[in-house]
C-alpha cells in the first residue's frame, strides 16, 4: 500500500513499515482538545520562531496525531504539529 503527499516541490513517498527521520525540527503539541485552538495561529507563531532564530522553514508541515490510554483507563489525543528547519535551533524558553 503507497500513499503519496504531492507538493509544488518534490512528491514524498510514505511506505508502510518506514521510518522517516528529520533533523533540526520544531514541534508543537496540541494535548488539550476540549478547548478550540487556532491551527493558523500556531502555525504563524512558529514560522515567525524559526526566522527569528535565523533559520528557514524546510519540506512541509507534517501533522501527527497520537491516541492511547491512560494507566487510568482514560483515552486522549495529541496533535502535534511539526516543521523542519535549515538548522539547529535551541529550544524555546
Amino acid at each position: 500500500m503507497k500513499y503519496v503527499w504531492k507538493t509544488y516541490m518534490n512528491k514524498i513517498n510514505f511506505y508502510p513499515n518506514k521510518i522517516l527521520y528529520l533533523t533540526n525540527i520544531l514541534i508543537f503539541q496540541v494535548e488539550d482538545l476540549e478547548h478550540k485552538f487556532d491551527q493558523n495561529l500556531i502555525l504563524l507563531k512558529m514560522k515567525s520562531y524559526i526566522m527569528a532564530c535565523g533559520a528557514e522553514q524546510v519540506g512541509p508541515l507534517i501533522q501527527h496525531t497520537i491516541r492511547g490510554i491512560t494507566e487510568f483507563g482514560d483515552s486522549y489525543v495529541r496533535i502535534e504539529f511539526i516543521l523542519q528547519c535549515s538548522k539547529y535551533i535551541s529550544a524555546p524558553e
